[in-house]
């Protein structure tokens, strides 16, 4: 059986969620302003958030349960584990947690148990994840992006305004 890294799940995630409707995909970002919580994979689909936490083996799996973020208020309202077959068992997982497995680069991930709704989650955390892009997105640009224009068109496209220097 092939090896897959940890990369190698975290793109595959990317992909999962693009596929599932994620209109906004971040992997591995920290928040920053204390938020613990670094997710592997989390995506927006305009109505909620899936996270995706990748394990490529048994002993990060197992290591993974002692994080307070699991088993308490977590971001995500949609929560999955991606592991390859045989680290991860569906009734290993913590309570509403779902399970993707993956045996292949030429398959997708198979859901094994499918995610519950969580009651609560961690707002403030994906809130910071959020800005946190959109503050890295700006430091590229000397002049910053400042949303000016925000419209549907056809087809769920968006057109963002960037603000130049010379426009302030």
């Amino acid at each position: 059986m092939k090896t897959y890294t940890h990369d190698d799940l975290v793109n595959m995630a990317a992909k999962w969620l693009r596929a599932r409707g994620c209109a906004i995909v971040i992997t591995e970002m920290s928040g920053g302003w204390g938020i613990d919580e670094i997710p592997d994979a989390i995506g927006w689909n305009g109505e909620s958030t899936m996270l995706i936490e990748c394990k490529a083996s048994r002993q990060d799996f197992l290591s993974d349960s002692k994080k307070p973020f699991r088993s308490s208020i977590g971001m995500g309202t949609f929560r999955y584990y991606l592991a390859p077959e045989g680290v991860a068992y569906h009734f290993e997982l913590p309570l509403r947690w779902g399970l993707l497995e993956f045996k292949n680069k030429h398959n997708h991930p198979k859901i094994i148990k499918e995610a519950s709704m969580q009651p609560v989650k961690n707002w403030l955390g994906e809130m910071s994840i959020l800005c946190s892009a959109l503050r890295r997105i700006g430091g590229l640009r000397e002049e910053g992006i400042s949303v000016k224009v925000y419209q549907w068109s056809t087809k769920n496209t968006a057109t963002l305004g960037i603000k130049r220097e010379e426009e302030s």
